[in-house]
C-alpha cells in the first residue's frame, strides 16, 4: 500500500484558485441569464379546424410559395384530421411581388367571382392576410384581382381598396 502524500498550497494558490472558481461561477451565471435566441420559426399556412383559423408547417421558402402552399389546400391527411379551406378550388395567382412590408398577391378573377357571405369572405381573407404575413418581413397585404387596386368580393359587396393587415381583419 502507498502512502498518500498531502498537497500544501500557499495562501496566495489558494486566493487564485478561488478566484478562478468565482470567475467561472460569475461567466457561468452570466450566459444563464442572457436571453436564449428562439429557433428560426417556420412559416405557416392557415387554414380552418373547428371553425378557427389552424396553423400548418410547410417546407416555405418565399412569401409567394406560402401563397402558392395555401391555394393547394389542406393535404389528404390534414383534410381527414379536419382541416378545411375557404380559398375557392381552382384560384389562380398572376403575380406575387413584395414592395417593402407589404407582399402585393394578383389573383385571377375566380376571385371576384367568389360568392360567399361575409364570414365567409372574412374567413378567406384571415387565410391569405395570416399566411402572407406569417412570412418574415411581410406585415401587410394588398389584394389585386386582374391588377385592378380595388376588389369588391362576395353577393354583399366587400369592398378592399387597402392593403390588409392581421389588425385590420380581428376587429
Amino acid at each position: 500500500m502507498k502512502k498518500r502524500r498531502k498537497i500544501n498550497f500557499s495562501p496566495a494558490g489558494k486566493r487564485a484558485a478561488l478566484a478562478a472558481a468565482a470567475i467561472i461561477g460569475l461567466l457561468i451565471g452570466f450566459w444563464l441569464w442572457l436571453p436564449q435566441s428562439k429557433p428560426k420559426q417556420t412559416p405557416q399556412v392557415y387554414f380552418f379546424k373547428a371553425e378557427k383559423l389552424y396553423p400548418v408547417s410547410r417546407p416555405i421558402k418565399s412569401a409567394n410559395e406560402a401563397i402558392k402552399y395555401l391555394l393547394f389546400g389542406p393535404t389528404k391527411q390534414e383534410a381527414g384530421a379536419g382541416l378545411w379551406t375557404l380559398v375557392p378550388s381552382g384560384l389562380k395567382i398572376k403575380s406575387v411581388q413584395q414592395a417593402g412590408k407589404t407582399l402585393i398577391i394578383d389573383f385571377d378573377q375566380r376571385l371576384a367571382n367568389y360568392s360567399g357571405s361575409a364570414a365567409m369572405i372574412r374567413g378567406l381573407l384571415l387565410q391569405i392576410v395570416f399566411t402572407a404575413t406569417d412570412y418574415p418581413g411581410v406585415d401587410q397585404v394588398r389584394i389585386l384581382i386582374g391588377g385592378k387596386g380595388e376588389v369588391v368580393l362576395g353577393g354583399e359587396g366587400l369592398v378592399i381598396e387597402k392593403p390588409l393587415t392581421r389588425q385590420d381583419l380581428l376587429r
